[in-house]
C-alpha cells in the first residue's frame, strides 16, 4: 500500500497521547482494615473488573479511531507500477488512400480520428504525426479541429519510418513509460512484422472495411487505329462478367461513355475511340463505391508537338525516312553541301549518315549543340576520313578511331538492360537472325555499348547524348537496315532526344520531360491547376528546357504548363495504384504488441494499467464506526 500524502503518517504519534491518559487513570487499591464482610468484598471486587474492561474497550476504540483518522488523512491507495511512472504517449494515424474504405456510414480514417477523440481522456498530452503532418506535446483542445478535417493521401510511412518518427517525438528520458498507439488497416503492401520497437510499449489497432471489394482503372494507352486513336483502357478488381460504368470527360465534357466487362483474375479492358482533334484535357471516371483516389484517371493530348530530327545524309539513307514518320517527327533530309549549319541549333536529334568527313564550321555547330542538350547519332562511310572523323569525336566525346578493320563479322548481341532497348523486348532472345557487316571501324575511348559484334567489339557505342555505330549501313557493307533491329535502335534515340509529354505521369516517380521553350534570366516554368500551382525543378537549355518532376505534384489532376502568362502545353498527373488491393495483415498473432480488438477497448485497457485504487473513504468509515463503538461502550457498558 502506498499513501498519497505519507508525512502525515507521524499523527499515529498521537496515539500515544490517550494510552498516557489510560495508565494516568488507572488506580492502585490500597489494602485497608475493615469489617470481615464477605458480601462486601465480592462487589468492590466485581466493581474493579467492570471498571477496568470498560476503560480497556474505551482505549481500544479511540487508539482504532484516531488511527483511521491519521491513516485516511494520508490517503493509502494501491497502484501497479505503470500507474506511478510519468507517461509518454504518442500517436500515429494512418491517413493513406487505403483509409478511404468504409465500415459502415464512415471512412476508416474518420472511424479512427473519431474514436480516438471521443476516448482520449481529458486533459491528456499526447504527440500525433500521420504520413503528413506532426503535433507535438499538445493536448486535445488544440488540435481536435485539424485532425477532424484530416485528408487522405498518397504518401504511406513504413514501419521502420514510423520507428524512426515516433522515436524523435518522445524524450531521451530513461525513466518514462513509453507508449505508441498506431490505428491502421496494415495493409499486406507494408510487410509489418513481429519485430518489436526497443523501450516502446506499441499498441496496435487494426481497423478494417466492411467491405474489400474495389475496382480500380489501372493505366491507359494510345494505340492508331486506321488514322484514327483509339484509348485503351485497364482496370482490375471488377468480378468476372460484371459490366462497370466508364465515362471519358474533355475538361468537363462529357465525350464518351462505356462499360468495362470484368475478367477471371486478370485485368479488364475495354477501348474509347477519340474523335478530338486538338489537344485533349482527359478524366476518365470509374462508378464504384470501393475507394474514391482510384476511380478517376487523368490523361493530355498535347496537338502539334513533334520532335524534331535532321538528317545529314550521303547515299542511301531512304531507311530514316520510314522510321522518323510525320505523325510523331518533324523530319528533314539534307546532303552535307546543301546543309544549314544555323539549322542545327533547332533540331532534337542530328543523324550523321555516311559522311566521309566533317567540315570544321560543321564540328563547331555539334558540339555546340551537344553542350547545349542536342542529341547526334555518327552513322559512319564505308570510306571514313580517320583524321576528320577524330576531330570530331575528340570533340563530341573524347574519342577516336584507331583504324578500319576488314573482318566479316555479325551483330550477335544486344544488351538488354540498356535504355536503348529496356521495355523494348518481352524476353531476352538469343536466337534472332544476326545481320553481318564486312568492315568496321575500330573506336577507342569510354563509353557504353548496346549493340556488339561477334568478336566481343562494339557495334553501337553510347555516350550521354551521343550514339556511334562503328559500321556503314550502305548495302555493299552489311545488311542491318534489314534487321528488326534497326527501327527500335533508331525510333528510340529519337524519342529520348527530345522527351514530350506521355499520356500521364505517376506521382511519385522520377519523371522528367523537355518543354520546346527556352527562358530569359529569371523566367520559370510552373504547373498550373485551379489555384493550385507547383514549380518543378528545371534546367534551361538552348533550344528547349527540361523539367524533373520528382518533388511533386502531389495532387493527381491535369495541369496546365504557363510560361509567365503563356499556356504552352498540358500534363497529366496520377496516383500509383498500390494501395487498390485491399489485403490486410493480420496483427493478431504478433507477440511483440499489443492488440486491441477496438478503440474503445484499447482506452479502456490503458485507463485499467494506469488505475489507482484509493482507500480514505473506507478508513473514515471505519473511524465513524469506532466512534460509535465508544458511544455505545459509555451507554452500555457500566
Amino acid at each position: 500500500m502506498q499513501f498519497k500524502y505519507p508525512e502525515l503518517l507521524w499523527g499515529l504519534l498521537l496515539l500515544i497521547i490517550p494510552i498516557l491518559i489510560h495508565l494516568f487513570q488507572l488506580r492502585k487499591f490500597k489494602k485497608t482494615a475493615f469489617t470481615n464482610v464477605a458480601m462486601l468484598q465480592k462487589v468492590q471486587a466485581n466493581s474493579r473488573k467492570s471498571n477496568l474492561l470498560k476503560k480497556w474497550l474505551l482505549l481500544v476504540t479511540r487508539l482504532l479511531l484516531l488511527g483511521c483518522l491519521v491513516i485516511a488523512f494520508a490517503q493509502p491507495f494501491l497502484a501497479s507500477k505503470k500507474a506511478m511512472t510519468t507517461q509518454e504517449i504518442v500517436v500515429y494515424i494512418d491517413n493513406s488512400f487505403s483509409m478511404q474504405a468504409k465500415d459502415g456510414n464512415i471512412s476508416l480514417l474518420e472511424k479512427a480520428v473519431q474514436g480516438f477523440i471521443q476516448n482520449l481522456p481529458d486533459k491528456a498530452s499526447f504527440s500525433l504525426f500521420t504520413n503528413t503532418d506532426t503535433y507535438k506535446n499538445v493536448r486535445l483542445d488544440a488540435v481536435e479541429n485539424q485532425l477532424l478535417q484530416l485528408s487522405h493521401t498518397a504518401k504511406q510511412l513504413t514501419k521502420n519510418e514510423i520507428k524512426i518518427k515516433a522515436n524523435s517525438l518522445f524524450t531521451t528520458s530513461k525513466t518514462t513509460l513509453k507508449q505508441l498507439l498506431v490505428f491502421s488497416d496494415f495493409q499486406n503492401r507494408l510487410k509489418w512484422n513481429n519485430d518489436s520497437i526497443p523501450n516502446v510499449e506499441t499498441y496496435l489497432v487494426p481497423l478494417r472495411p466492411e467491405y474489400t471489394t474495389n475496382y480500380s482503372l489501372d493505366s491507359l494507352y494510345l494505340v492508331d487505329n486506321a488514322g484514327q486513336k483509339d484509348l485503351k483502357i485497364l482496370a482490375s478488381g471488377i468480378p468476372e462478367n460484371e459490366n462497370v460504368p466508364v465515362s471519358l470527360y474533355n475538361k468537363d465534357k462529357l465525350i464518351a461513355k462505356t462499360a468495362i466487362s470484368g475478367v477471371r483474375d486478370g485485368i479488364a479492358e475495354t477501348t474509347i475511340t477519340l474523335t478530338e482533334k486538338d489537344a485533349i484535357s482527359g478524366k476518365l471516371v470509374l462508378d464504384d463505391n470501393g475507394l474514391q483516389y482510384d476511380n478517376q484517371f487523368y490523361f493530355s493530348i498535347n496537338a502539334g508537338q513533334k520532335i524534331k530530327v535532321l538528317a545529314l545524309s550521303e547515299g542511301t539513307g531512304n531507311f530514316l525516312n520510314r522510321i522518323y514518320t510525320n505523325d510523331e517527327f518533324d523530319f528533314n533530309k539534307q546532303s552535307l553541301a546543301q546543309a544549314n549549319y544555323s539549322a542545327i541549333a533547332e533540331q532534337h536529334l542530328i543523324i550523321l549518315n555516311n559522311l566521309e568527313q566533317f567540315p570544321d564550321n560543321l564540328i563547331i555547330a555539334l558540339k555546340s549543340f551537344k553542350d547545349n542538350g542536342g542529341s547526334i547519332v555518327l552513322i559512319p562511310s564505308v570510306t571514313p576520313n580517320i583524321s576528320s572523323y577524330n576531330r570530331l569525336l575528340s570533340s563530341l566525346g573524347n574519342l577516336s578511331v584507331s583504324g578500319i578493320i576488314n573482318s566479316e563479322q555479325q551483330i550477335n548481341t544486344i544488351v538488354f538492360e540498356h535504355p536503348i532497348y529496356k521495355n523494348v523486348f518481352s524476353r531476352n532472345v538469343s536466337n534472332f537472325d544476326a545481320p553481318t557487316l564486312q568492315t568496321y571501324i575500330d573506336i577507342k575511348g569510354s563509353g557504353s555499348a548496346a549493340l556488339k559484334l561477334n568478336n566481343g567489339k562494339p557495334f553501337l557505342l553510347t555516350q550521354p547524348q551521343l550514339y556511334i555505330f562503328t559500321a556503314s549501313f550502305e548495302p555493299i557493307n552489311n545488311n542491318f537496315t534489314n534487321s528488326p533491329l534497326i527501327v527500335p535502335s533508331l525510333y528510340n534515340m529519337g524519342l529520348q532526344s527530345f522527351k514530350l509529354p506521355p499520356l500521364y505521369f505517376k506521382i511519385g516517380t522520377n519523371a522528367k520531360l523537355d518543354v520546346p521553350y527556352t527562358l530569359e534570366e529569371n523566367s520559370i516554368l510552373s504547373l498550373q491547376k485551379s489555384e493550385a500551382e507547383f514549380i518543378p525543378l528545371q534546367q534551361v537549355y538552348a533550344n528547349f528546357t527540361s523539367l524533373d518532376f520528382k518533388n511533386g505534384p502531389e495532387e493527381s489532376g491535369t495541369y496546365t504548363i504557363k510560361k509567365e502568362e503563356e499556356d504552352i502545353g498540358l500534363l497529366s498527373f496520377n496516383y500509383a495504384r498500390q494501395e487498390s488491393k485491399l489485403n490486410y495483415t493480420d496483427v493478431s498473432n504478433f507477440k511483440a504488441f499489443s492488440i486491441a480488438e477496438s478503440i474503445p477497448n484499447l482506452f479502456y485497457n490503458l485507463e485499467q494499467d494506469r488505475n489507482i485504487v484509493s482507500y480514505w473513504k473506507w478508513f473514515v468509515i471505519f473511524a465513524l464506526v469506532f466512534a460509535l463503538l465508544e458511544i455505545l461502550i459509555q451507554k452500555f457498558i457500566k
